[in-house]
């Protein structure tokens, strides 16, 4: 899992030393690194995972990340120097970047504690956000990628936001789905959603 995220960490990291001239690329660019760096941090000491993923799928969903890593990076370097960091757009994005990274690590904490003992069969998961929906890590993640996007304030960098939403939107489908297949429903949280509280 850690090679999904650290080709991506590269390209930031890179546009970060070698590309950035002005305040706005080195926020930009570094809040890319951080979160990549974050996603493999999470990989080599946080994460306990159950399975394996098949190389393919390795190989595609980084070269997909990477992509559009290449893509804000190469959008990037048209940015304004005229806008300054204390503009409310773009603080409200930090934040939102900040709050998203937050919900994202403490969920994924709540779910490796589920195998704290060392023990691999699946658990329902409790605390946080799980209550009301079953991918609150998934809803972190939006959270950060849509105040990114706000950040950059490209229409890149907002189609890659809704491209997100809908590949996580699928994906926090089918893990509902899964839930439901393998524990009796009495177990399930009541009314759970998929991704967004009360609504999806």
């Amino acid at each position: 899992m850690f090679l999904l995220y650290f080709p991506s960490f590269v390209v930031f990291m890179i546009a970060l030393i070698l590309e950035a001239s002005i305040s706005l690329q080195y926020l930009v660019f570094g809040l890319g690194a951080a979160h990549f760096g974050k996603r493999c941090a999470e990989c080599l000491f946080l994460h306990r995972f159950s399975g394996t993923t098949d190389v393919i799928s390795v190989i595609l969903i980084a070269l997909g990340y990477g992509t559009a890593s290449i893509g804000f990076c190469y959008f990037g370097r048209e940015m304004d120097e005229s806008q300054p960091l204390s503009n409310l757009r773009i603080v409200i994005g930090v934040l939102l970047w900040f709050l998203g990274q937050l919900i994202n690590l403490y969920h994924h904490k709540l779910l490796a504690d589920l195998r704290s003992d060392g023990k691999k069969e699946y658990k329902l998961p409790r605390g946080g956000f799980f209550p009301f929906i079953c991918c609150p890590h998934y809803f972190g993640e939006l959270v950060g990628w849509f105040g990114y996007a706000t950040v950059f304030y490209h229409p890149y960098g907002f189609s890659l936001f809704v491209m997100m939403s809908f590949y996580l939107a699928g994906r926090s489908q089918a893990t509902l789905k899964w839930y439901q297949e393998r524990f009796p429903k009495n177990k399930l949280h009541p009314n759970w959603k998929a991704l967004v509280p009360f609504m999806f």
